[in-house]
């Protein structure tokens, strides 16, 4: 409600010294309530019409934050996830020295991470659907487009699955001794072991 009254302000005193606090107040409370995709409409009329204000690093950090926000479980949509670092980036751009850099820093990673882990998803629903030429390649391309994941020990471990099921020993081979060069104590390169030594040629 209180988000719906500071509108008011806006619609009936535009430009007015309150129309700029209460815009900002509404981003807060449609914020604090939730009310992600009305914290937005608020902050965009904000920013397109007091880009200068000193309340504008904290509109944009609440408009960044609601879109990382709304990122939940590997499976959803990446809409959210891309929007959060995209917004997140501009905000770091903006506002280089702003205090709130490493709670920036901290969404922005998380998003790519829920990115990274719904790729491998995809590539594993490939897998389940006995199509491992699409999760290879699936596969091949998280490895070259990320730098750092929680996600990329089982990423290779399911290119080694992969190889197997069409196989490709050697390539399987390869990427098993790659695991135990870059993730020696990892659970997922000694499972990609076992599976190397059960699929070997005799």
């Amino acid at each position: 409600r209180a988000g719906d009254y500071y509108m008011e302000v806006n619609k009936y005193f535009p430009y007015s010294l309150e129309d700029e606090l209460g815009l900002s107040k509404a981003v807060d409370s449609y914020y604090r309530a939730g009310k992600f995709e009305e914290s937005r409409l608020a902050s965009a009329k904000f920013l397109s019409l007091y880009p200068e204000s000193n309340k504008a690093q904290r509109v944009l950090f609440l408009r960044s934050k609601s879109y990382c926000d709304e990122i939940d479980i590997v499976e959803r949509d990446q809409a959210a996830a891309r929007e959060c670092i995209a917004s997140f980036s501009t905000f770091q751009s903006l506002y280089p020295k702003s205090n709130t850099k490493k709670v920036a820093d901290s969404n922005i990673e998380r998003a790519r991470e829920f990115l990274v882990g719904q790729q491998l998803n995809v590539g594993k629903y490939y897998l389940k659907r006995n199509n491992p030429i699409a999760a290879m390649r699936r596969f091949r391309k998280i490895k070259k487009t990320t730098k750092k994941s929680k996600f990329l020990p089982e990423v290779s471990f399911r290119l080694v699955e992969s190889f197997l099921l069409v196989g490709l020993f050697n390539e399987a081979l390869s990427e098993g001794k790659y695991m135990r060069k870059k993730f020696p104590t990892n659970t997922w390169t000694n499972q990609a072991a076992n599976l190397i030594d059960n699929s070997g040629p005799n």
